[in-house]
């Protein structure tokens, strides 16, 4: 019964997965400067903790290496190709919008929060992030 209860919560969040992850490897590496970086962030664990770009570890790259990190594990895991560097954008693209969902409702109610998600989910520039790997 709490699963019917919770469908119209699901249906945004698969919404949101659909749109992120549609034909997602059309978006190539996306970001080639991010891509080289986890490239050599899945070689090394010196290079994955330094967030850095060449093999040798001297370079880094210029933003906070947490996301870097996740697509790093996802690239020792999977394999390195397109799919498991953007993956892990569009699953947190999804996330965001449950997150919303939830703290919408959690002070506006049920109704407010399932069109924050549904808005979030269908903004153009919010699937445009988070088929990327910016």
């Amino acid at each position: 019964m709490a699963l019917r209860r919770r469908a119209p919560e699901i249906g945004v969040v698969a919404v949101a997965l659909a749109l992120n992850l549609w034909n997602l490897s059309v978006n190539g590496y996306a970001n080639t400067y991010y891509a080289a970086a986890v490239r050599s962030m899945s070689r090394s664990w010196h290079d994955f903790a330094y967030a850095s770009v060449d093999p040798g570890g001297w370079i880094t790259v210029d933003k906070p290496p947490l996301a870097l990190w996740i697509q790093a594990l996802s690239a020792r895991v999977f394999g390195y190709s397109s799919w498991s560097l953007l993956v892990p954008s569009a699953l947190a693209g999804a996330g965001a919008v449950a997150l919303v969902m939830w703290m919408v409702r959690r002070t506006w109610g049920r109704a407010p929060g399932l069109i924050a998600g549904l808005t979030l989910a269908l903004t153009p520039v919010a699937v445009a992030v988070a088929r990327s790997n910016n």
